[in-house]
């Protein structure tokens, strides 16, 4: 299991919470990227805020250097709403791209997608207080997690980016298995992205027993300085050497 640090991407620059106070944070992305790398991290999770229709945007140049200089394998999300767009990152060498919205709107641009690039569309999955939420929708969705999962799972999703919180927004007793029965049951690789408090809930989940659950995505939490990534990194090291866990996503 890796950790995986977020980073917002906004007009060259990444967009922190008022409250950043981590060591590893830095306006320029590239530092920023590098300071985890140093860290000891071996992927990133950009969220490109520039995504054009077609073509990467402004921050293209960013990605493909952080990718080429620096080796570290990046998921990538943001506002896309064309194949062509999901085309234009893959040119850079990113190693997924993570929908949101658009999967929800537009299935057969999933299927598209998941046809042109096998194994490397993910879609994001959100759950509050038991209830399904799509970014930008202003009700909760009548679906169920797991009818979701199926429904991409057949358009050839073979990866979720899983949130499930409580009504304050972070990961809690009841929201860990929430995450483990979704693990059984979707059988496919699945990467938290719950917000998180402390590293002791990084413990719990390296702990947890969740078949297919190959990464934690690392964002308030370390932006707050809540978490030390290289300590965390090496909790997860150490936790990892109990015998019978499987490879992580970059050991594919």
């Amino acid at each position: 299991m890796i950790l995986i640090p977020q980073i917002y991407l906004r007009a060259k620059k990444v967009a922190a919470l008022e409250r950043t106070i981590s060591p590893i944070y830095d306006e320029d992305p590239f530092a920023m990227a590098r300071n985890i790398k140093e860290a000891g991290g071996e992927a990133v999770y950009i969220i490109d805020l520039g995504i054009q229709n077609i073509g990467t945007g402004e921050n293209g140049p960013i990605i493909r250097k952080i990718n080429d200089d620096l080796g570290l394998s990046i998921f990538l999300g943001g506002p896309f709403k064309s194949v062509r767009a999901i085309e234009s990152y893959f040119n850079l060498g990113i190693q997924a791209v993570v929908l949101e919205t658009v999967a929800y709107q537009q299935p057969p641009l999933v299927r598209e997608a998941c046809a042109h690039f096998p194994d490397k569309i993910c879609v994001q999955i959100y759950v509050e207080s038991g209830r399904v939420t799509i970014p930008g929708w202003t009700v909760a969705a009548n679906k169920t997690a797991f009818d979701y999962a199926e429904q991409f799972g057949e358009l050839g999703v073979k990866r979720f980016f899983y949130s499930d919180v409580g009504s304050e927004g972070f990961l809690g007793k009841e929201n860990l298995q929430n995450i483990l029965a979704f693990c059984k049951k979707v059988k496919k690789s699945v990467i938290c992205n719950s917000e998180i408090k402390e590293s002791a809930d990084i413990e719990k989940l390296v702990t947890l027993g969740a078949p297919h659950l190959d990464g934690i995505i690392l964002a308030r939490s370390l932006y707050e300085g809540r978490i030390d990534l290289k300590a965390a990194i090496g909790l997860v090291a150490d936790l990892s050497l109990v015998p019978g866990n499987e490879p992580t996503i970059l050991e594919e």
